[in-house]
């Protein structure tokens, strides 16, 4: 496949930045203009509300603590604003499952933050090692243990 405006050497993209501003942005328009074609209730609330599902509902608090962790630290902004525009943009203008790839993204960011915050704790008990094991890995060693 021929790749308009392909340059020995440069990245193969279907789509480059530079293609899509001198057409106007056809993608950014789609997104926002396709609601009017659908008959599907795009509020925010249903966006929200379908979210529940997709992250599931035990995980929302670890979703929700991934975002922050993201946001709040200067080294991971940029990683939590690349997933919190999306997310506006979708909320406003998209289908609930368009944000669906960065559920994973945000729950792993969500555990790294409940590591690092229960870390503290964890090291204060007695026989930090031991501790670990028998909060976290004992509980689920009948599950994986071979019969």
């Amino acid at each position: 496949m021929a790749v308009v405006g392909h340059r020995p050497g440069a990245l193969d993209l279907p789509a480059e930045p530079g293609l899509q501003a001198q057409n106007d942005w056809p993608s950014i328009q789609y997104t926002f203009k396709h609601k009017a074609a659908q008959s599907v209730d795009f509020s925010p609330v249903t966006f929200l509300v379908q979210q529940i599902p997709l992250i599931g509902p035990l995980a929302i608090p670890v979703w929700i603590a991934g975002l922050y962790w993201l946001l709040r630290d200067p080294g991971r902004r940029a990683l939590g604003i690349a997933a919190a525009v999306p997310l506006v943009i979708f909320l406003f203008a998209g289908k609930s499952y368009y944000v669906g790839p960065l559920h994973p993204f945000l729950i792993s960011a969500g555990a790294c933050a409940v590591e690092e915050w229960i870390a503290p704790l964890l090291d204060k008990l007695k026989g930090t090692g031991l501790a670990r094991y028998a909060l976290f890995l004992r509980p689920l060693s009948h599950i994986y243990a071979p019969r």
